[in-house]
Order: C-alpha cells, then sequence, then structure tokens
C-alpha cells in the first residue's frame, strides 16, 4: 500500500507517533516511549536511495533537536 501524498505520509506517521508515546510501568520502574521522525520523499527529494537515507536522517536530527515526539521533512523550516 503506498502513500499518495506527502500530506498523508505525514498525518500517517503523525498518528504512529501518537500511538507510540507512552509510558510503560515494569518492576515498579516508568519508562517513557516516544519517536521522532525524519522524513524525505522520493522522487521528489531525490532518486538516489543513499541520499534519500541521508536526507531523511538530517531531518531526524532537525526533529530530535526541536525536542521529544517531533516529526521534520527534510527541507521544510
Amino acid at each position: 500500500n503506498s502513500i499518495a501524498t506527502p500530506n498523508l505520509a505525514y498525518e500517517s506517521i503523525k498518528r504512529a507517533v501518537q500511538l507510540i508515546q507512552d509510558s510503560i510501568l515494569g518492576d515498579g520502574n516508568e519508562v517513557v516511549v516516544g519517536a521522532s521522525v525524519g522524513i524525505a520523499f522520493f522522487p521528489t527529494n531525490t532518486l538516489d536511495s543513499d541520499e534519500l537515507i541521508r536526507m531523511a536522517d538530517k531531518a531526524l536530527y532537525t526533529a530530535k533537536n526541536a525536542g521529544k515526539n517531533r516529526i521534520k521533512i527534510y527541507g521544510e523550516k
């Protein structure tokens, strides 16, 4: 099943991040779970798979630097 538009991809990932955000209690310890995501689009951003991964990785670190549970799309401010 392919994602038709960048907006649909973003909304799908947003729902996934919201589902991941949770606290887990085990052995009396609370563990907080979350996710940050970086997105790059094929073929919009590049046709090269290595470059696509590099772009997504750059977006991921931008998301992490912006705070917890963030989603960033490569090339967006």
